[in-house]
Formats: C-alpha cells, sequence, structure tokens
C-alpha cells in the first residue's frame, strides 16, 4: 500500500508528477506524469476575452458598455465579442438586420472612447444566427459580412435525423461568413438530448473551412 497525508504526496511517493483531478481520464497522463512533465490546466489568469455574450439588446441583463468595464476592470480581459441572439429566436429577443447594424454603431462610440482614452481594449460585434432547417442562416449575409465574426448554431428542429442533421450542419460549417458553430451537440442536460450527428464528417468539414466549433462549458451543456 502507498499513503500520504495529501493527494501530492502519494504521487510523490510513486515518482509521478501530480495530476489534477480534471485531467485523470486514463488517455495517457499517467505516462506523461511518470516523464515528471507538468499537466497544466487551463485557468482564468489564461483567457484572455470572450466571444460569446448576449448584452440586453436581445433580452440580457446587461448593457455593452457595463458588461465591457466589468470584463476590463474585473476581469483583466483585452476584448470582449458581443453575439446577441438573432431573428428567428424570439423567444430571444433576436436582433434583426437593421438592429445589428445600430447595436454597431453604439460598439464604435464604445470603442472610440478607448482609443481616445488610450485603453488597450476592444470590443467586438459579432452575432449568434441560427442554422435555419436547411442549413441556411436567418441573417442577410450583406450583414453578416459586417460583422468582426458570425457564431451559428442549432437552435431548432433538433429532432432531424442524423443524415439531415449533419448535411444542415456541414452546409452552416461551410458557409463563408461563419466562423464558430456554437454549442454544437444542442443538449441541455437533464431537459434535452443532444442531436444525432456523424461527428466525423462534421469533424472532417471544420477542418477544410477553418471553422470553429465551441466547446460550451455552461453547467446545463457541458459539450
Amino acid at each position: 500500500q502507498i499513503a500520504g497525508a495529501s493527494e501530492e504526496s502519494v504521487y510523490a511517493n510513486l515518482d509521478l508528477r501530480y495530476i489534477e483531478p480534471e485531467l485523470r481520464e486514463n488517455s495517457g497522463e499517467i505516462e506523461w506524469a511518470r516523464g515528471r512533465k507538468k499537466l497544466n490546466l487551463i485557468s482564468l489568469k489564461d483567457i484572455h476575452g470572450d466571444l460569446h455574450i448576449h448584452s440586453d439588446w436581445d433580452g440580457g441583463q446587461d448593457s455593452i458598455s457595463d458588461l465591457a468595464e466589468y470584463a476590463r476592470l474585473k476581469l483583466g480581459y483585452e476584448y470582449i465579442g458581443i453575439s446577441d441572439h438573432t431573428k428567428f429566436l424570439k423567444i430571444e429577443h433576436g436582433l434583426d438586420e437593421e438592429q445589428l447594424m445600430a447595436q454597431r454603431l453604439e460598439i464604435q462610440k464604445l470603442n472610440s472612447k478607448y482609443r481616445d482614452r488610450h485603453i488597450n481594449f476592444t470590443i467586438l460585434q459579432g452575432c449568434e444566427a441560427n442554422i435555419l432547417d436547411d442549413g441556411s442562416i436567418d441573417i442577410n449575409e450583406t450583414i453578416l459580412k459586417q460583422l468582426d465574426y458570425v457564431i451559428a448554431g442549432l437552435h431548432s428542429q433538433l429532432d432531424q435525423s442524423e443524415e439531415q442533421t449533419t448535411a444542415r450542419l456541414i452546409k452552416a460549417i461551410n458557409n463563408p461568413y461563419i466562423d464558430i458553430i456554437s454549442h454544437p451537440t444542442a443538449r441541455l442536460i437533464n431537459r434535452r438530448a443532444p442531436v444525432q450527428i456523424n461527428w466525423l464528417k462534421v469533424l472532417d468539414a471544420t477542418i477544410e473551412s477553418h471553422t470553429i466549433l465551441e466547446i460550451n462549458a455552461s453547467p446545463l451543456r457541458l459539450d
């Protein structure tokens, strides 16, 4: 038997570097620790900004200005991205094309104030658009291409077949104006099962198009 006063001392007695609990998945971490290599978790200090933020424009609690100041002063971020929902998602007060352009003017004014004060902080404008049943997007491309980035997500028709959902998602991934796919499993823990998707085909499509799949860390999603 091997014992110790702490977990760290148990690992030391085994001549292993300490392995954080979150990394104990039997996926090679023991061999890594045996080589005395350090395994690092990402911590808050490693995060420089957040691109998936909802403001009071689409029913959130806080103004863009308040979100920016909290991120800058409390979290030490260098940037945030405002990505409010778009018009198909009426339950979330989704923004239409005209509202997105009005929001863009507000963000530009706030960024001008930061520049005038020589503050190294930037507010980016994106949106969380909706991937419609056929894989098209609910916002006109003439507007999408004016944004700093575009997130798109599955928010409806989540009971389609694996073939339909995979084709739908790949069409969105191949859209030249889509940069990120939000919460790609679309699941809500204990409330909604994940959609049926051929993940190998989806991953191949993201590699080909350089599209990002979000790893959503919301406690309800945990992608």
